[in-house]
C-alpha cells in the first residue's frame, strides 16, 4: 500500500492496519470484509484530517462496491460523495495525488454508463491537477490522464483539443516512455474519415520510430510496440494498400509478447481481425478466392474473443461475428450470412429463437447499437435472398432501436451522423415496401407501412433539427437531461438482462422497473 500517515490508534488497532486488512481483502475477493475495514480506517483518517490516507479508504470501498454489485451506480455515488466532501483540503502532493486517483475512477465507472460528459468533466480536473501539482508523482497518472481526456475530446468531435493533449503526451513521453499513448493518438485520425488515414499511420510510425531511438532500458512496453504495429497495419488495409499491409501484420505477428501479457489475446484479436481485414479487402478488389480466407481469420478472431475464459462481453463477440456477417454478404454466401447476423443478434438479445427468421418484438428491444447493426445485416440479407417481408420486418425495428439509442447520451454525441445513416436506411426499407406493394398486386398494408416509413424519414429531418437546437439550450438544463437519460438506459439495459435471466425475482425486477418508470 506504500507508506502510511503517521499511526492513529483506537481499540488497540491502528487505522494503518485496517487499511491493510482492508486492501489485502479486497484483493483476495472478500468484498464486505474490505468494505468494512475500508470503512473503519476511513472514520479513523477523517478524525485526524488525514486526508491522503481517507482518500486511498474510499477508493477501496468503491472498488469492493463495484465488484461486489456491478452495479456502477452504486460505486459512482462512492466516488461522487468522495469528490464534493467539504472538509477535504488537498494541501500536500500525495493528497493531490490521490484525489486525482479518485476522478480517474469516477471517469471509468461514468464510462461504464456512456456519460462521455462527466469523462470529460473529471479528465480535466484530473489533468488540471497533474500540470500544477504532481511533477514527481505524475508518471503515475499521466499515461491514464492523457488517454482517456484525449479519447474523450475525440468522442466529443473535439479534434483540436484532442491533438493538443495528445501532442502534449508525446513531449512527455520523452522524460516518460513509459506513459506514451502513441496508438490513442493515431487513433484519433482513425474518427476523421478516409482522408486523415495518412496522418495516422504516420502517428503509428512515428511510435514505432521513438521506440527503436529509445535506451534499452526505456523502451515501450511490448504489447504497446505490437499493438503500433497491428494499427499500421490495418491503417494501411483501410487505405486499400493491402500488401503492405499484409507485411506488416506478419510482421507484428512475429513480434515477441509473452502470452501471460495482460494485452496478449488482445494483440491476437487484433492480429486475427487485421487478417479479416485485408483478405476481405483483396476479394473486393476482385481477388474472389481471398474472401474464404478472410472468413477463417474472422471466425478465429471469434474463437480468440468467445473464449469463456476471457470473460469479454457478449457484444465484443457479437461485432466480431457482424464483421463476419459481412464478408459473407460481399461474398454473397447470403444464408451464411443471414445466420451470422442472428447470431450476433442473439449474444445481445437471447431470448430470440434461433431461427433466423425469429425476430424480437418490441417490448424486447433495447439500447444496444450491436443489436441494430445485426438487424441491418439480416435485413440486406434476406433483401439479396428475395425474402422482402422479412427484410421489411427487421427494416422497421430498426427505428425502435435508434429511438432508445437516441435516449442515451453516447449514441447524442454522434447523432447527426447516425441520422444521416438512418435516412439511408429508411430509404432502403420503403423501396422494399414499394416492392411487396407492387407484388402482391396492390395490398394496401403494404402501401401503409411505406407511408409510415416515409413518415418516419421526415421526422428524422425534424430530430436532426432539434438534436441541432438543443445545443443552444442552457449548460445546466443540457447537464441534467444527460443525467437523465444515462440512468435510463442502464436501468431500461438491466430490465432486459433479467428478463433473459431465470436468476432474478419478480420484486427485484418489479423495483427496478418502477425506479425506471420514477424517472
Amino acid at each position: 500500500m506504500g507508506a502510511f500517515s503517521p499511526h492513529v490508534q483506537l481499540a488497540g488497532q491502528t487505522a494503518e492496519e485496517f487499511l491493510e486488512t482492508a486492501y489485502n481483502s479486497w484483493e483476495q475477493g472478500n468484498l464486505d470484509a474490505a468494505i468494512s475495514a475500508a470503512d473503519t480506517a476511513a472514520s479513523m483518517f477523517r478524525k485526524n484530517s488525514a486526508c491522503a490516507d481517507w482518500l486511498k479508504c474510499r477508493l477501496i470501498v468503491a472498488n469492493a462496491v463495484h465488484d461486489r454489485s456491478r452495479d456502477p451506480f452504486q460505486a459512482l455515488a462512492i466516488t461522487q460523495s468522495t469528490l464534493a466532501e467539504p472538509w477535504l483540503k488537498l494541501q500536500s502532493e500525495e493528497d493531490q495525488y490521490r484525489y486525482c486517483k479518485v476522478l480517474i475512477m469516477n471517469a471509468w465507472l461514468a464510462k461504464q454508463l456512456d456519460d462521455y460528459t462527466q469523462v470529460r468533466e473529471d479528465m480535466e480536473k484530473a489533468y488540471s491537477l497533474f500540470k500544477k501539482h504532481l511533477p514527481t508523482k505524475g508518471p503515475k497518472v499521466a499515461g491514464s490522464i492523457y488517454a482517456e481526456l484525449g479519447n474523450a475530446y475525440v468522442r466529443f468531435k473535439e479534434y483540436e483539443g484532442a491533438r493538443k493533449v495528445f501532442e502534449e503526451n508525446f513531449q512527455y513521453s520523452k522524460s516518460y516512455p513509459e506513459c506514451a499513448k502513441f496508438n490513442d493518438y493515431g487513433s484519433l485520425y482513425f474518427s476523421l474519415g478516409p482522408d486523415s488515414l495518412p496522418r495516422a499511420m504516420s502517428i503509428f510510425q512515428k511510435g514505432l520510430d521513438f521506440n527503436q531511438n529509445q535506451p534499452p532500458d526505456s523502451k515501450l512496453p511490448p504489447a504497446e510496440v505490437k499493438l503500433l504495429l497491428l494499427n499500421k497495419a490495418e491503417c494501411l488495409a483501410q487505405m486499400g494498400r493491402y500488401e503492405e499491409a499484409l507485411a506488416v501484420n506478419k510482421y507484428a505477428a512475429d513480434y515477441p509478447l509473452s502470452s501471460n501479457d495482460e494485452s496478449y489475446n488482445r494483440c491476437l484479436f487484433g492480429l486475427y481481425e487485421n487478417y479479416g481485414i485485408i483478405y476481405a479487402g483483396l476479394g473486393k478488389s476482385g481477388r474472389r478466392e481471398n474472401y474464404p480466407l478472410s472468413v477463417r481469420w474472422y471466425r478465429k478472431q471469434i474463437d480468440v474473443i468467445a473464449n469463456p475464459q476471457l470473460q469479454y462481453p457478449k457484444r465484443e463477440i457479437a461485432l466480431a461475428q457482424i464483421a463476419l456477417g459481412e464478408v459473407l454478404l460481399d461474398w454473397g454466401k447470403h444464408q451464411e450470412a443471414l445466420k451470422t447476423f442472428h447470431e450476433a443478434m442473439r449474444l445481445v438479445l437471447p431470448v430470440v429463437g434461433k431461427n433466423p427468421v425469429s425476430e424480437p418484438t418490441i417490448s424486447m428491444l433495447s439500447a444496444e447499437s450491436m443489436l441494430l447493426r445485426a438487424l441491418y445485416g439480416k435485413a440486406r440479407a434476406f433483401n439479396a435472398l428475395g425474402q422482402l417481408e422479412h427484410a421489411l420486418k427487421c427494416f422497421e425495428l430498426i427505428p425502435i432501436v435508434e429511438a432508445k439509442l437516441r435516449a442515451t447520451h453516447a449514441y447524442e454525441s454522434s447523432s447527426l451522423l447516425a441520422l444521416n445513416e438512418s435516412r439511408q436506411r429508411f430509404h432502403m426499407a420503403v423501396d422494399i415496401a414499394w416492392q411487396l406493394f407492387e407484388g402482391s398486386t396492390g395490398n394496401p398494408a403494404f402501401a401503409e407501412r411505406a407511408f409510415r416509413l416515409t413518415e418516419l424519414a421526415r421526422g428524422m429531418l425534424l430530430l436532426q433539427s432539434l438534436v441541432q437546437a438543443r445545443n443552444f439550450l442552457p449548460s445546466q438544463i443540457r447537464e441534467k437531461d444527460d443525467d437523465l437519460r444515462v440512468r435510463m438506459a442502464w436501468l431500461e439495459h438491466e430490465i432486459a438482462a433479467m428478463r433473459e435471466s431465470n436468476n432474478s425475482t419478480d420484486a427485484a425486477k418489479s423495483k427496478i422497473t418502477k425506479t425506471n418508470f420514477s424517472i
